[in-house]
């Protein structure tokens, strides 16, 4: 009788992840299998041509230096940390102080549709705090994240109407807001909990740089804490991709953060 050996099945390498991994220089062996996994599982949902992300953990990113390079195949548009005393790689994302420092990207694209995930980690509950937006100052505002406005995570979307949104409150502890919209869709949610809905209509539209840690370009509002990856849709996810998003994340990218 022939001997069969075991056969021990290995997770696929992805052609995308290998090239961010070799490009950005990549030596963790477990993050390198958690970008992989990421990728892969953005793809099987059929989202990777729509989405941009910046993964701002130090073993998932360069980790020194003033660049922070993007990952998605909606394009490459790497950061550039403020400098010369500007935010800190550490072993959960980046540290911003909550005083200057802010991470702009490369993004400046209007966007009719969108989804922004913002996984971060607030030093306190008081003022206001932005951690993810494409909000500068005059009439250039499109939308913003805050981490803490009086104790409660928000959402404004800059159109005619000025619509905000207030979620569960924030605290001090890691977690993931998702804010989606386009000309029929306004929703906020906190991880994976149930979604803070609002009405909206013509998005405002400009060429802001998308920035991370503050008010787009660094116009103030600076955000005090540990901000782990923020990510970006050009379009409205769904209720289940949103929680698949989240999901995938939290059992990749995110492991040993304490996400809910």
């Amino acid at each position: 009788m022939p001997l069969y050996r075991r056969q021990v099945i290995k997770p696929t390498a992805d052609l995308d992840a290998v090239a961010y991994i070799g490009k950005v220089g990549i030596t963790d062996v477990v993050a390198q299998n958690a970008i992989n996994n990421f990728v892969l599982g953005v793809k099987s949902l059929g989202l990777w041509s729509n989405m941009v992300s910046w993964l701002l953990r130090s073993t998932q990113n360069a980790g020194t230096g003033l660049t922070a390079y993007s990952l998605g195949g909606l394009g490459t548009f790497n950061g550039t940390l403020s400098s010369p005393n500007g935010p800190a790689w550490g072993t959960n994302g980046i540290t911003f102080d909550g005083v200057d420092d802010y991470l702009p990207t490369g993004y400046t694209s209007g966007l009719s549709a969108f989804s922004a995930f913002s996984i971060a980690t607030p030093n306190s509950t008081a003022g206001v705090q932005e951690e993810f937006s494409k909000d500068d100052q005059g009439a250039n505002r499109d939308w913003v994240i805050l981490g803490a406005l009086s104790g409660f995570n928000q959402s404004f979307l800059w159109n005619p109407t000025n619509t905000q949104i207030t979620g569960s409150s924030a605290g001090t502890s890691i977690r993931s807001l998702c804010l989606r919209a386009s000309s029929s869709v306004y929703k906020f949610r906190r991880n994976n909990e149930s979604d803070f809905t609002s009405t909206t209509g013509t998005l405002t539209q400009t060429n802001a740089n998308i920035t991370i840690g503050a008010r787009a370009g660094g116009g103030g509002l600076y955000f005090s804490g540990i901000v782990s990856a923020s990510i970006l849709f050009n379009t409205a996810l769904s209720d289940s991709d949103t929680s698949s998003i989240y999901t995938l994340y939290k059992n990749t990218l995110g492991q040993g953060l304490g996400l809910p």
